[in-house]
């Protein structure tokens, strides 16, 4: 697809203004593609998240992504997920993939992973990587994005409780599909590296914040 120049910079922190002008368009466009019919065909596996993930790597250095993802599989099995609402999601929805300007959202792009999906996995993508610190959760603006994205597309209590461990489940896919990424690109070892630690004390500070703990921020 060919379209006109547009003037915009990938966000590297973000205004309440802005917060709420992604939740709005974000919720738009999730509220506009519930109504499409899908087709049954999911790329990505169905129900990729409640099943182990297979990235050909289980362990880097102390970390073990099979273990922990064991057990990520076994809580998310806790979740009914026939109240999961199911859509067409853009499926790498964070500001890599933003153009903004003025805290405005102008542009989203990047559109090959588009696939069929859980409707929350494209908002548990968001907070994974924008709301989420090594030491804390951005709880206020956590709070703005929800209220604003719930203006557009109701969210129901299993889809929130889920949100918790779809965060648990993208951080250890970010692992697990960096670490595959570096048996093929060892020339960039240490930024791919620096990546996966990065997102092991991500994930590792996250958990340190029970289910209930993160339900009270909705």
């Amino acid at each position: 697809m060919i379209q006109e120049f547009i003037e915009g910079i990938s966000p590297e922190t973000f205004s309440n203004t802005l917060i709420k002008d992604i939740a709005q368009k974000q919720g738009k466009m999730n509220s506009s593609l519930l109504k499409l019919k899908l087709t049954g065909k999911y790329i990505w596996g169905t129900d990729y998240q409640f099943s182990p993930i297979e990235f050909g790597a289980y362990s880097f250095g102390n970390f073990n992504i099979e273990k922990e993802n064991k057990l990520l599989v076994q809580e998310l099995n806790e979740i009914n997920k026939k109240k999961l609402k199911k859509s067409i999601i853009h499926g790498d929805f964070h500001s890599a993939n933003f153009l903004v300007k003025k805290d405005k959202l102008v542009a989203i792009l990047d559109l090959d992973d588009v696939h069929e999906d859980f409707l929350i996995q494209e908002v548990a993508n968001l907070i994974s990587h924008t709301f989420i610190n090594l030491d804390s959760i951005k709880e206020e603006q956590l709070k703005i994005y929800i209220k604003e994205y719930e203006k557009q597309v109701k969210l129901n209590e299993e889809e929130k409780k889920a949100i918790y461990f779809f965060i648990k489940h993208r951080f250890l896919s970010v692992i697990g599909w960096h670490l595959q990424q570096l048996k093929k690109h060892m020339d960039q070892k240490e930024d791919i590296e620096k990546t996966v630690i990065e997102h092991i004390k991500l994930y590792k500070s996250f958990s340190k914040i029970s289910l209930n703990e993160f339900m009270k921020m909705f």
